[in-house]
Order: structure tokens, then sequence, then C-alpha cells
């Protein structure tokens, strides 16, 4: 019976998939921010309680994070990882269903920290845009002056940052395309009574946008 997976897929499912290339995303939107004169760099994390449970495209942009930091000879502590959420029951593993009150538990404490610290992170990789809105308005209820004194990126172009303000970077994968690609897959399948052991794995590019108006 031919299965196609979009977007969250593993290679142990042997199933054909249509996924993004959310490493390059970790490299590309940490270079972005490199080249902008950050030094430091957190990242936001789901607290999963174990890393093999952790959502694949957020493990796979942390390597390209993390990959990039070491490339150009930037310190990465442990404590540049913010944790945020209790360990979650399976109804709340997408960060996307994360109330603003279960992130401000996690990120608060954490930024009450930082405004404390002198060698603190300047920027902040959230996990996507819900993520990315509700940190930076934490942020500004604590009087941190976002992106001045810390940068806040996005993941995903989702509708709910496209007329926020301020503007913060994001990524811009093309899920209708994505879509497409698997239902032209399974098509496939069908006209040509091909085996399910047969499997493709399309890997869709990540654009990075600047901003939302881009």
């Amino acid at each position: 019976f031919p299965i196609v997976l979009v977007d969250l897929a593993y290679p142990e499912q042997g199933r054909s998939q249509v996924v993004f290339d959310n490493y390059r995303a970790g490299v590309e939107i940490t270079e972005m921010l490199i080249k902008n004169g950050h030094q430091k760099i957190a990242f936001m994390q789901k607290n999963y309680g174990k890393t093999e449970l952790m959502v694949k495209s957020t493990l796979d942009r942390f390597q390209g994070y993390a990959d990039t930091l070491a490339i150009n000879g930037l310190e990465h502590n442990p404590s540049d990882v913010w944790l945020i959420g209790n360990t979650p029951t399976l109804a709340k593993m997408a960060p996307c269903l994360m109330s603003k009150e279960d992130i401000a538990a996690g990120i608060g404490p954490i930024l009450k920290k930082w405004k404390d610290q002198t060698d603190r992170p300047t920027a902040l990789l959230a996990l996507e845009d819900t993520c990315a809105v509700h940190a930076i308005r934490i942020a500004q209820e604590m009087g941190i002056d976002v992106p001045k004194d810390l940068m806040i990126v996005g993941f995903d172009n989702l509708p709910i940052a496209r007329s926020f303000l301020p503007d913060f970077p994001t990524t811009s994968p093309d899920f209708a395309r994505a879509e497409e690609i698997a239902t032209e897959l399974a098509i496939k399948y069908t006209r040509e009574k091909m085996s399910p052991s047969l499997v493709f794995v399309h890997n869709l590019p990540v654009p990075i946008k600047l901003s939302h108006t881009e």
C-alpha cells in the first residue's frame, strides 16, 4: 500500500517522502546572523524529555546551527539552548500547539537571567514563527528592545507573523509545492503499479526571508 509522507518524515520509516532541507535552513539563518555581527546565538528548543523524541525538522535545524557556529570558530554552550515547555504529551508535540503561557513559563525565567548577564546571546533562533511572536511579546513586556538588544528569528513564514511588528527574519518553505509533489508521486505509484518498497525522497530548499514583506 503506497504511502507518501510530507514534511515530518524519517528515513527509518521506509516510505517515500517530500521533506524540507531544514539542516541547510539552520546553516543559512545562522550565517545571516553572524554576518550581521552576532557572535553569541541562542537556540530555542522544545523540551521533548529525550533528544530522540525531538521533531526531525528541529533536530536538523539545530545541527545546522551548531555546525555553522563551529565552522566560524564561535563557542556554543549548553546554556545557549533555551528549553521551553514541560515534557509534552503526544497531543502537544508540535511547537505551534504551545500557547503564549506555555512559552512564557519557559522563556520568561531565561530572559530574566539573560538581562543580568554581561556575555549574553544577542540573537535567538525560535522554534518557528508562532514561538517567535510570543517570545518577542514576552521580551517586550520585560523591557527588552527587540531587535536592538535581542534579535529573534522564526521559521516557516506562518500567517500569525505576516502582519506582526517588529518584523523578523524567517524561512519560506513551499508547503503547497510539497503537497503537489506528494500527490503526483501517489498518483504515479497507482498508475504505474509501482511497489511500495520503491522509495523516493524529495528534499526541497527552504529560502530565507529577511522580512515578511519580501
